[in-house]
């Protein structure tokens, strides 16, 4: 249970596992020798490690989709920008008259900082 909360590397993966069947096969052993337990109770023990290492292959499957699901999603959101851009050149493209566009004169210092702003180096958390 405790695995499923978390994802572990491999290497303390493969030690758990180790530790948790040689402390149940040892304790279900040491009740079949004084009696307390059948023998049949020993087959338990793999099926118990067979158990864990299907939850470890779930959750490693899990966590994999995951991860391309995020990849996914950030592909489309660079194509749907690059969209955006390419919808908006090739109706600039597609204006073949001048009164599409309207000439005016700009205060640069705003246009650059604005440009500066969307553009400039966005610090990661």
């Amino acid at each position: 249970m405790i695995y499923g909360f978390r994802l572990w590397r491999l290497q303390p993966t493969i030690l758990t596992l180790a530790a948790v069947t040689l402390a149940t096969g040892g304790i279900i052993g040491v009740q079949v020798l004084k009696g307390q337990q059948d023998a049949d109770y020993l087959a338990e023990v793999p099926l118990i490690a067979l158990m864990f290492l299907v939850m470890v292959l779930h959750g490693r499957r899990r966590l994999a989709a995951t991860q391309e699901r995020l990849t996914a999603m950030e592909q489309m959101q660079r194509i749907s920008r690059l969209r955006r851009l390419t919808n908006r050149l090739l109706l600039l493209a597609s204006a073949g008259t001048p009164s599409f566009l309207q000439v005016a004169p700009v205060a640069t210092d705003h246009l650059v900082l604005d440009a500066l702003e969307r553009w400039g180096d966005v610090p990661r958390r």
